[in-house]
C-alpha cells in the first residue's frame, strides 16, 4: 500500500514540476525573443480570428508591436 501512495505521490510532484519548471522557460524564451515564437502564419491566423485582414503592413506593424514590447520589459 505504501508503494502505491509513494508512487501516485511521485507521479503528483514530478506533474507539477514538470509543468512549473516548462511554463518557466518557455516564458523566459517569449522574452528573449517574441518575435521568434510568432511565425507569419500564425500571426495571419491571429488577426483573422479577430475579423481583420492580414495584410503585409498589419503583420509588420504587429512584429514591431511585439518587439517593443520586449525591450521595455
Amino acid at each position: 500500500m505504501d508503494y502505491i501512495l509513494t508512487f501516485i505521490f511521485g507521479l503528483v510532484v514530478g506533474g507539477a514540476l514538470g509543468f512549473f519548471g516548462c511554463r518557466h522557460i518557455m516564458k523566459k524564451q517569449m522574452e528573449k525573443h517574441p518575435s521568434d515564437m510568432f511565425t507569419d502564419d500564425v500571426l495571419k491566423a491571429l488577426l483573422s480570428s479577430a475579423g481583420q485582414t492580414p495584410t503585409p503592413k498589419r503583420l509588420k506593424q504587429m512584429r514591431r508591436q511585439m518587439d517593443a514590447s520586449a525591450k521595455k520589459k
